[in-house]
């Protein structure tokens, strides 16, 4: 197992950081830093089923920007694409959940 450390913490230690307001232009590139990330996920035909802001690590500013570099971390709860899933088990943490599978697993 590769672990990487992340000295800025995660996304929601960033959005404590600036009092749960980051500023919109950084919020445009934290959000295209997620769905870069999730792009690479889908590519590898995976699922989440976790994101979160405590799941997503930030690391130090790279290349010149002042803004952290994000990547998204925990895949414990991750499946592939496609395989039949033979756990009846919750996945997921229930705030971030979406209504569709909190629906379907009642």
């Amino acid at each position: 197992m590769f672990l990487e450390y992340a000295p800025e913490g995660s996304l929601l230690d960033l959005m404590n950081k600036y009092g749960g307001k980051i500023p919109e232009n950084d919020v445009k590139c934290y959000t295209q830093m997620i769905f870069e990330g999730l792009l690479d996920v889908h590519e590898r035909v995976l699922i989440h089923f976790d994101l979160k802001p405590g799941n997503i690590l930030a690391f130090t500013p790279q290349h010149g920007t002042r803004l952290s570099t994000l990547k998204i971390a925990d895949f414990r709860l991750a499946k592939q694409q496609g395989v039949k899933d033979t756990t009846s088990r919750f996945r997921g943490t229930k705030y971030y959940t979406s209504p569709k599978l909190i629906i379907r697993e009642s």
